[in-house]
């Protein structure tokens, strides 16, 4: 079912920090019909680079590379509802449908985020290989398959207790995309290095095929309708002006008898101007199985004359049945990952290069809204007695304020310089936040939305928590940037007393490499938890016997957690 193009659409952008509401008549005719102002935490995620769909739930996620985290967008009202901090460099991100449960592969910290798709909770993580990469699900045997491009493997996830089971060779190097179709059971990754797409089945996880795609690979997609696998590739092509242009292509192959059946020549699709030179970039592919459409987004680099140009995002659109391109739809910079709801015939993609998403209308093949993403949020917490949601904004050095009820943005609070994680004090209504780069905790007072307070906690803070049972607030004072020492205290935990706000104590780790970067609070059992960087350890205190414990988390260590508990040592 198409969207109906005579509703208004909601654009956010962060340029003018503006709400702004089109209202589209027909396809390409915008009229602004209102204006809406908006700080900057308008949206978030910096360089989205994958989407996925939950038609269930009509909710978009998108995973954001460089701010490690999801984004959550209603797809009926195009907003921000959601953000959900996952691991490092988040790389693709998958929703099984059968469960309701959404993975997300994080390539920096080697593990795979899983989030409740109902409450958008992250409510766990799956250690696999080295450098995760792409994800694929089969609903029918409800397994996982995570593509582990530096470990040259495939982790294999059980989908009922989300437990790696098993690791698959890939048979070649650096592979980074991997599909599978459900119907008969076979899983198809990539092999950079040959350029190959290696052909498993997933019965016994055997190697059955080795197919030359002969061009670097970018993305594989499954048509199961079909059974036609579709691979996103490109190859260089020597030009008359003496440097080497991009041309893309998508390979397609009969997954009857794994046999290339066709290629697809992919961009150069707007009139380049001055010169018919031009590039096409591939990077992911979508089936919609409903209408048989094949996407693929790509941008091209227009050469207006030998020394300037220009880049323009496409999105694809070829026919299953005549395997021919029929549209190319002009969205935003540097298009990524492809997301589509076949049951409302929409296409999502996440535009890394102008962190925004395009929303396609599959009917007509225009885009119907765009939502922006707003650039360098880091902390957020919220206040559920005041209805009120907190974000810190490393780059504008404030805190936004959002009414939960509305998602309005009512103030913007400047705090210290470069604010990291923050948290709030329901006791007292007061939010705390760790200025890294000022050495500082602002305290803002959540009825005026003023700062009310600051306080010198050392060298470089980057985290902070409250212990509801003291009403104390904890701070990880670094002491160190960018891996180096450039201060005179030690990296240490800052106690601070939240009815005086005053300093009661400073517990000190006497190491120039250890660096605490994050804290959390048990306040039922009063015990602190820092993690520490350098050394992978996690420091427990102990409030109650004053002393601090230590678990080794030692990367050659088991599972098993030892615990030593160290009397007399930093005692406070």
């Amino acid at each position: 079912m198409a969207k109906n193009l005579f509703l208004p659409v909601l654009l956010i952008t962060t340029i003018t920090l503006n709400f702004i509401v089109y209202e589209i008549k027909e396809a390409n005719a915008q009229t602004v019909v209102d204006e809406i102002s908006l700080g900057p935490e308008s949206g978030n995620g910096i360089d989205p680079v994958a989407t996925a769909i939950n038609t269930t739930t009509n909710r978009l996620y998108m995973a954001n590379e460089f701010s490690d985290n999801v984004s959550v967008i209603d797809s009926l009202s195009y907003e921000v509802i959601n953000v959900i901090d996952v691991g490092d460099s988040p790389a693709d991100i998958k929703i099984n449908p059968v469960t309701n449960l959404v993975y997300v592969s994080n390539s920096e910290s080697n593990d795979i985020s899983l989030i409740d798709g109902t409450t958008d909770q992250v409510i766990g993580a799956i250690a696999v290989g080295n450098s995760p990469k792409g994800i694929a699900i089969n609903t029918v045997t409800n397994r996982i398959y995570i593509v582990n491009q530096d470990s040259n493997n495939i982790s294999v996830i059980n989908g009922a207790s989300n437990e790696a089971i098993e690791t698959i060779a890939t048979g070649g190097t650096n592979p980074s995309y991997i599909a599978v179709n459900s119907t008969t059971n076979l899983l198809y990754v990539d092999n950079s290095e040959d350029n190959t797409v290696n052909v498993l089945d997933g019965s016994n996880n055997k190697s059955i095929a080795t197919i030359d795609i002969g061009v670097t690979i970018n993305a594989i997609e499954v048509n199961e309708t079909n059974n036609h696998i579709y691979v996103a590739g490109c190859c260089a092509n020597n030009t008359d002006i003496g440097m080497d242009i991009f041309t893309g292509e998508i390979i397609i192959i009969n997954g009857s008898t794994n046999e290339i059946i066709a290629r697809v020549s992919i961009g150069c699709s707007r009139s380049p101007g001055l010169s018919s030179v031009c590039s096409s970039n591939i990077f992911d592919i979508a089936v919609n199985e409903a209408a048989n459409q094949v996407y693929v987004s790509n941008f091209d680099m227009y050469f207006v004359s030998l020394r300037d140009f220009e880049f323009v995002g496409f999105l694809s659109v070829i026919d299953g049945l005549s395997l021919e391109v029929t549209d190319n739809v002009e969205i935003r910079n540097d298009p990524r990952g492809i997301a589509v709801d076949s049951l409302n015939n929409l296409i999502y993609v996440a535009n890394k290069g102008s962190d925004d998403a395009s929303a396609i209308d599959g009917s007509k093949n225009n885009v119907i809204s765009s939502v922006n993403l707003a650039r360098l949020p880091f902390g957020i917490d919220v206040a559920p007695e005041t209805n009120r949601i907190y974000v810190s904004n490393i780059s504008s050095n404030d805190v936004s304020v959002i009414n939960s009820l509305t998602n309005e943005t009512i103030n913007n609070v400047p705090v210290g310089i470069s604010p990291q994680n923050l948290v709030v004090n329901q006791k007292n209504n007061q939010i705390y936040i760790a200025n890294e780069n000022s050495h500082t905790v602002s305290v803002i007072d959540g009825l005026s939305n003023e700062v009310v307070n600051t306080i010198n906690v050392g060298c470089n803070p980057v985290d902070v928590a409250i212990n509801h049972a003291t009403n104390n607030i904890y701070v990880a004072v670094a002491a160190k940037f960018g891996g180096m020492r450039i201060c005179d205290n030690f990296p240490s935990i800052t106690v601070i007393d939240s009815s005086t706000n005053k300093i009661i104590t400073t517990i000190a780790n006497n190491s120039n490499n250890a660096r605490p970067v994050s804290i959390a609070i048990n306040s039922k059992t009063n015990r602190i938890y820092a993690t520490y960087e350098n050394n992978n350890s996690v420091y427990v205190v102990s409030v109650a016997e004053r002393v601090i414990l230590f678990e080794n988390f030692g990367r050659k260590t088991s599972c098993a957690l030892t615990l030593v508990r160290i009397e007399n040592i930093f005692r406070f």
